[in-house]
Parts: structure tokens; sequence; C-alpha cells
């Protein structure tokens, strides 16, 4: 039962050559892990290698429904577009419906300033979600394989990992399914040539400039020199991690539901004083802010916050964390300097803050509200266009209720706001440059409503 065309087909195995049926392995992989419910379509991502091909091969042999997705990432020249031109021809052979995109990966790298890599998986997830709603697909799969589990769970010992880490490539992650995690490439390269399946071969798979492949190809046969079975002993170990980290994570939801709160500014802290005694404590802070997307590295910084004092922080992944008394305040990090201008006819700002704006042309008639988060203004001592922007260094203006003009930087500290939110006080500016409301916290007394207010800008934070 063989697909492709004749010049790809690689000679049959020496006859010495024996293993498990493939196709039994597959199927009791697939079980045991759940991978395929009962009337699920699975759209499956075919680059035209072996492993996917083979993948294709043992879907259709168990009478799955099936669609294929393909990637050009034109990183080859002709030899990416014989690549798609071999799957488009499997997928019309075989009736299967088939997808196909071709990316600009370079450029793509280039626009983000990420790896080519990178980019590629960026790129390739992202279609294959899109394909997987249009075509009706349940599952996600793609052909990675046992050497591929050891290979990455050694990058992530390279790079610096956490329990994650260690578990490597799970058989099922959401929606994305591998199959072909039990399979060592040895094997399923002899499953093609048994079944005279044809496959493309990558170029760039012999190449040493990318990571994996060095370690694919210098340190891999260094290991086997050690341990001819060094690939299924690290993935063995990556499976023992999974099954700790099922029950590793019940405990840390269990935690999680003491420690993690959000606060009524839309940011989460952590409760130091509900986290576990000990080692654990800085455990659930690193595996929490990794679950976040922070990195190994950048977690184990911003957890070393629990012994530091308030006001220090850490900025990483997008975030910053700042110990605040007994919490670590997880707040986004603030976007680029800018401001908003507001005009006489506004009704409505969402930039940073959200504010709801009224006009009340009766003074008289307007409900009493003295809530922080609402600033009731004289109208007429505004100077349009209005400005919203995060405070300077060197703002000043008149708190109501006190004498006298005050430095910003002041106010906020006597407020005694945390870091986090200190550093994210916006400021409503009349035309003139005055300052007429800390957003949420006072307004200034020059420009409150009073005897003499006819008409009254009304601004509330919600």
């Amino acid at each position: 039962m063989g697909f492709g065309r004749k010049e790809a087909i690689v000679p049959l195995p020496p006859k010495f050559v024996t293993f498990a049926p493939m196709l039994t392995r597959f199927a009791q992989h697939i079980a045991q892990h759940q991978l395929l419910p009962p009337q699920t379509r699975v759209l499956l991502a075919v680059s035209g290698g072996a492993d996917s091909i083979v993948m294709l091969h043992l879907f259709r042999r168990m009478g799955a429904d099936i669609a294929v997705a393909h990637c050009n990432f034109r990183l080859r020249g002709a030899e990416s577009d014989a690549d798609e031109a071999f799957v488009r021809g499997i997928c019309q052979e075989l009736g299967v419906p088939l997808r196909v995109a071709q990316f600009d990966t370079l450029a793509h790298a280039q626009q983000h300033g990420i790896s080519i890599e990178m980019a590629a998986r960026e790129l390739r997830y992202r279609f294959f979600g899109q394909m997987a709603s249009e075509l009706g697909c349940q599952r996600i799969a793609v052909a990675h394989n046992l050497d591929d589990q050891a290979e990455t769970l050694l990058l992530n010992l390279l790079r610096g990992t956490g329990i994650r880490g260690l578990a490597a490539m799970r058989p099922l992650s959401g929606r994305i399914i591998r199959p072909l995690l039990f399979a060592p490439r040895a094997d399923i390269e002899r499953y093609a040539q048994l079944h005279r399946i044809a496959y493309r071969t990558d170029s760039t798979n012999a190449s040493t400039e990318y990571k994996r492949n060095k370690l694919r190809h210098n340190v891999m046969p260094q290991l086997r020199s050690i341990n001819p079975s060094a690939a299924q002993s690290i993935a063995a170990t990556a499976a023992h991690v999974q099954q700790a980290l099922a029950l590793l994570e019940q405990q840390l939801a269990a935690i999680a539901q003491q420690a993690v709160a959000q606060l009524p500014s839309g940011h989460t802290a952590i409760c130091i004083d509900a986290l576990p005694p000990g080692p654990t404590a800085e455990l659930f802070v690193v595996e929490e802010l990794m679950r976040r997307g922070l990195s190994a590295g950048q977690a184990a910084q911003a957890a070393a916050l629990l012994n530091a004092p308030t006001g220090r922080r850490v900025e990483a992944g997008g975030l910053c964390i700042t110990r605040d008394r007994q919490h670590l305040v997880l707040a986004p990090l603030a976007p680029p300097p800018g401001e908003v201008l507001i005009d006489a006819g506004c009704v409505e700002v969402d930039y940073i803050v959200h504010l709801l704006i009224s006009t009340y042309d009766d003074a008289q008639i307007l409900p009493a509200d003295r809530r922080p988060q609402v600033a009731l203004l004289d109208r007429d001592r505004l100077q349009f266009p209005l400005r919203l922007r995060t405070w300077h260094a060197g703002d000043r203006f008149v708190p109501l209720g006190m004498r006298g003009r005050k430095k910003l930087s002041d106010f906020l500290t006597d407020q005694k706001l945390p870091a986090h939110l200190k550093r994210r006080a916006q400021v409503l500016l009349s035309a003139n440059g005055d300052v007429v409301w800390v957003v949420g916290y006072r307004i200034d007394a020059r420009y409150a409503i009073g005897p003499a207010t006819r008409r009254v800008l009304r601004i509330e934070r919600v």
C-alpha cells in the first residue's frame, strides 16, 4: 500500500530488519493517550518528509477522517516548491482535502526580530489553527517522533528550563496531537522502505547551522556510543516527568486558588503569606510565571523577589513583577509614551484607562458624587482639547483640599500607591498645560466646581 513518485523510493531494508508492527503501536499510542475521540476529524501537518508521510499512511490504514495542511516556507527555493508539488500529488492521488500556505518566512523573522526557526513555528501553527477551523477538524496531528522528543528535552536543558521543559513534548497539547512520539526515526524510515513509500528529504537537515541539527548530528551519536538506546532513555525520562507533572499541576492549581487573585486594577497579585513555606513557594512562583510566558531564567529572577524588600521589581516577558509588601504584583509593562487628545464633544476614551465623559449644562441638577474615580470639573474653565497621558517627572498641580502646588511624584507617594500603580498613573491636562485631574485620585482645586459654576464636565473612570 504505497504511494508517491517512483524516483523518490528508497531501497527495501535488509531482510534481517525486524520490528513490532508500526500500525499496532500507532493505534496503541493513540488509544493510550486518548488522542482521537470518536467521530474526530484530524488535520495532518504534512511536510513531505518521512515522518509526516508515514503518519499520513498510518492514518489512512486506520480509516481516519483526515485532511492535510502543507506549509511552503520559501526558504529552499526550488526544493521548497518541489516539496509542495510532491504533497499536492499525493493528496490528489488519495483524494484527501489539502490546504497549502506559502510564506515569506525570512521577512517575518526580520520584521519581528526572531529566528527563522521561531518565525516558521509561528507561521505554521497559526495556519494550522485557521485551517482546522475551516475544515472542521477537532485535532491537528504533527509528526514529531521519539528522537525529536529526546532532542527537545536536551535543548530545553541547554537553555535552562523548569519542570515543564523536562516534560518536553506531550502526546496531547490542546488540540495538537503527536501520534508518532513513540517511534524512533529509524523505525519510521524502515516502515517507509518496507511499504515502498516515497518521501522527500530536506537538504537543510544535514546542516549544523541550526541548534537542533547540531545536537542531532554531533551530540546524539556521542550519546549513542555510550548507550545505544540513548534517545529511548531520554524520551522515557520525559514521559516519567509528564506523569509527575500531572500530579504537580494539581497541587499548583490548589495553591493558586488560595494565593492568586485579581486586583481591582485588573492586575494579578500573588499573596506571599498564602504560599507554602520553604522551597515550594519559589517553585510555585517559577512555574506560575513560566506558564505566563517567562523563560526559566526570568521566572527564577522574579521568584527572588520573595526575599526582596518592597518596591523591588523585575521586568521580563512583557510583565512587570513588583514586590509590594506581602504580594508579588504582576502587571503588563507600560506601553510606549503617548497621549490622547480629547475634543469638546468626546463622550468616551479607552486608552490605558477607560473614561466616560458627559456635560451638564445646569450644575444644579448634577447628582453629588465624591468617589475618587469621578471628576466633576468646571466646564467653562477648561481649555480644549484636553490631553490624557502618563504623568511626567516635574508635573505639578493643586490637589483639591490642599493649599499650594504639589509635585505629582510627592502626591502619589503620599497616597501610598504600590510602585506598579504609581508608574502607570494617568493625568488629564487642560490645553494650557494645567493638570486638572490625577485620574482616579484627585482633581485640581482650580478646576473644581463651586457656587459660580454653570456647566460641569463629568468624567468617570470605569
